[in-house]
């Protein structure tokens, strides 16, 4: 019970009536017995903050939901992602609302579109995950890429080695290497070092020294395991980007370097392509390759200390080769398509000092080659009588240039023209330093390397030494 003055409720509408009145608006009278307010208040306002706290709980589950879910979407595997359709074909209604989702409403890429990532992160294929297969090299389709085009060209290249002389080479065949004729001269069989480490031997099925080309049949177990495809001259403009790979200064095999193709020449028919793309010693008989990864031309020479100028013989003539039984002469003529586009190799502000230089050269090694000559009787004396000492091996045009390598020790007895060893030995190093220098004093004036071999060959004065 409760005082008369007291608040109470309306058993009937609810209503919150004074202590001082008797009976409510709906007409309700005071009950005998009532609530007391003060303890109702105190109730309300009990149940306010429990509904504060629940509602404080739902919206603290619903962002760790929402933080949980972006997690997992930026750190999801990528095999999660794929969605399995086993309903059948959605109906018009269904297309529609997939094609305007509303705001607000996450969408889900069909399985025909890349679910977006965030550039930011990095996902890793699965173990499962099948690998990308390379490009394939030569196909004449653009790869995705200039590295994709090198990683598939790459191990058609190798290294190769004849005697003292170091160069390179590629197949355009599991069958058929090709280099340059000057990488191979003089050798029958030459060492095959493939980009993965593993080495072979090839032996030389065709030469053709008017276009500096050769063709190498490799050994069983040697077969190339990939190949190049050849392109055409007629199919290159001047300022297209070309590729060149090749083991440059003999040692770094398999070097990249990337340049344009500045002119394309006709040399009395052969045909090259004008390059500066870097083209250093061992180099020689690389691919220069197209952004196809096919053959245009095989890296033969740079212009001695100019910058930036090397050439290729084009790919047609190592078609040619190809075609061509070991042993035929070949002609050369540029091919009709491509004379019209060809520019002659006439002679520049460059050549006319290079020719000039290629003319001291040669006066300088005719006179070199007398003194050879004498030496060549001096020795033919001391083989009558002395036996002669065994020289190492080695490719030189004379036998006493076997001196140069290691010098021979006269075992034998002083007298009978035995001592002229010593000699022999003082004036072959003495044409040696000369012929050093008459090649360094040539190298410097822009003699191209294989101008410098064709004469020291002409004379009888090659030595596979030269080149160390």
């Amino acid at each position: 019970m409760t005082a008369p003055g007291a608040g109470w409720r309306c058993p009937a509408c609810k209503r919150q009536v004074p202590g001082s009145v008797e009976r409510c608006r709906c007409g309700e009278k005071r009950p005998a017995f009532v609530y007391d307010p003060g303890g109702f208040e105190e109730i309300e306002q009990e149940s306010s903050r429990r509904s504060l706290v629940t509602t404080a709980i739902v919206i603290l589950v619903a962002l760790a939901g929402v933080f949980y879910w972006f997690h997992w979407y930026r750190h999801r595997p990528v095999e999660q992602l794929s969605i399995s359709f086993t309903s059948a074909a959605p109906g018009p209604e269904a297309t529609a609302a997939a094609a305007a989702p509303q705001s607000g409403q996450a969408t889900v890429a069909s399985p025909s579109q890349p679910i977006p990532v965030p550039s930011d992160v990095t996902i890793k294929p699965s173990a499962e995950a099948p690998i990308a297969t390379p490009a394939v090299a030569g196909t004449g389709a653009a790869p995705a890429s200039l590295e994709d085009m090198v990683a598939a060209a790459t191990p058609a290249v190798v290294l190769l080695e004849a005697g003292a002389l170091r160069g390179s080479g590629f197949y355009v065949r599991p069958d058929v290497l090709v280099t340059n004729a000057h990488v191979v001269r003089g050798s029958s069989t030459v060492t095959v070092k493939f980009a993965d480490g593993r080495s072979g031997t090839a032996s030389v099925a065709n030469v053709a020294d008017n276009m500096d080309l050769a063709l190498l049949k490799p050994a069983p177990g040697s077969e190339g395991t990939t190949v190049l495809g050849l392109s055409s001259i007629t199919r290159v403009r001047t300022g297209q980007e070309v590729v060149a790979i090749g083991s440059a200064l003999g040692v770094l095999q398999n070097t990249v370097t990337r340049g344009i193709v500045s002119a394309l020449r006709n040399d009395g028919g052969l045909m090259l392509l004008q390059t500066d793309a870097a083209i250093n010693p061992g180099n020689s008989g690389g691919p220069l390759l197209d952004r196809t990864g096919q053959v245009v031309g095989v890296n033969t020479m740079k212009v001695g200390e100019a910058a930036s100028i090397g050439f290729a013989v084009a790919a047609d003539h190592v078609r040619t080769l190809i075609d061509t039984p070991a042993g035929t002469p070949i002609v050369l003529h540029a091919s009709a398509d491509a004379s019209s586009r060809l520019m002659p190799a006439q002679p520049s502000s460059v050549d006319t000092p290079r020719n000039e230089a290629v003319a001291t050269y040669e006066r300088q090694l005719t006179s070199l080659a007398q003194r050879a000559d004498e030496i060549d009787s001096y020795w033919t004396d001391y083989k009558k009588n002395c036996p002669a000492p065994s020289m190492p091996a080695g490719q030189r045009d004379r036998e006493w240039f076997g001196v140069w390598a290691a010098p021979p020790v006269n075992t034998m007895p002083t007298g009978g023209g035995c001592s002229s060893l010593h000699t022999i030995v003082q004036f072959a190093t003495a044409v040696k330093n000369a012929i050093e220098s008459s090649n360094e004093t040539a190298r410097r004036a822009g003699v191209f390397p294989g101008e410098s071999r064709d004469l020291r060959h002409k004379y009888r004065l090659e030595w596979d030494g030269w080149n160390r």
